[in-house]
Formats: C-alpha cells, structure tokens, sequence
C-alpha cells in the first residue's frame, strides 16, 4: 500500500515500551533528538513488514504541538534522519543545566564566589561581586535558592506540559 510505512526502516531508532494498561508507547530517537508517538491501537511489536499509522490531532490547546510531532515524524520518514531545523533548542535547558551545575558544585562544598567564577568567569566576579554593583554575587545567590528548590521536589514542574 502506498501510504504505508516501512517498519524496517524506522528500526534503527525505534524503542518500544508496554505501559500497565498493555498500551505501547513508541520512541523514536537519534539519542539527541526524538518523537514519541503512542500506540492507541493495534501493535507495532507484533507487527512485520508494512504498516499503515492513522494520526489523532485534538484538542485546541494542542494541535500546533501534535503538528509539529506529525512534521518531524514525516520528515523523518521521507529523509531517514532527524533534521536540526525541525528541533531548535529550547531555551529553559541552558538554564536547567546551569542550575544542575550550581547544585552539583554547592553540594561539592564550593562556595558561592567560586560558583560565580565558574559561571561568569573570574573578570565578571571580580567586577561584579562586590562595591556599588554585585549584580553577580546576587546572580548566583539566586540561582543557589533555584536549584536548591529543583533538587527539593521543583523539578516535577520541568515534566509538565505547557
């Protein structure tokens, strides 16, 4: 059939996983970049060959998010990789990360003039620490509360969706 897709040559990137209630959950991933796409009928680990995928798209609040899923996983299928334009950064993961870094470092007993060094970089420390400006000390102060919540329960909320 025409419209069909190949199983096989989704394989190099396709994990499946069973949920309790017997659903499969399919993940397609390059280990940087991947669509997840659930299985509401039917199988794709007891499937052979050629299969034939309806897509559900409901929902005001999250149509554009389930088109753009449809467009990568399209893309995907018609160019056989992952294409950076179809997957820009996210903005909130640089801050993540920064705060993963505070968090490891305070935990490491590092203080939080050291941290700021490690950030911003011993110049900015030095012009920003302390005097008519310590924009930088009260930087990393914040960012010390922050990642303090995240690792008390916050990062819960990174897992919701928008």
């Amino acid at each position: 059939m025409e419209e069909s897709i190949e199983l096989g040559q989704l394989l190099p990137w396709l994990r499946i996983a069973t949920d309790t209630m017997g659903r499969e959950h399919a993940v397609l991933s390059d280990g940087l970049r991947h669509l997840r796409i659930d299985i509401m009928a039917g199988s794709l680990t007891h499937t052979r060959g050629a299969v034939l995928l309806h897509y559900e798209i409901w929902g005001s609040q999250m149509a554009a998010r389930r088109l753009r899923t449809l467009e990568r996983f399209l893309d995907l299928v018609r160019t056989g990789r992952f294409r950076a334009p179809l997957y820009p950064a996210d903005p909130v993961i640089g801050r993540g990360l920064a705060l993963l870094r505070v968090h490891d470092a305070r935990a490491s007993g590092a203080s939080h003039r050291e941290i700021g060094k490690a950030l911003f970089g011993a110049l900015a420390v030095e012009a920003g620490w302390e005097g008519r400006t310590d924009h930088v000390r009260q930087r990393v102060r914040r960012m010390v509360k922050s990642a303090r919540a995240m690792a008390q329960g916050g990062y819960r909320l990174l897992m919701r969706s928008k």
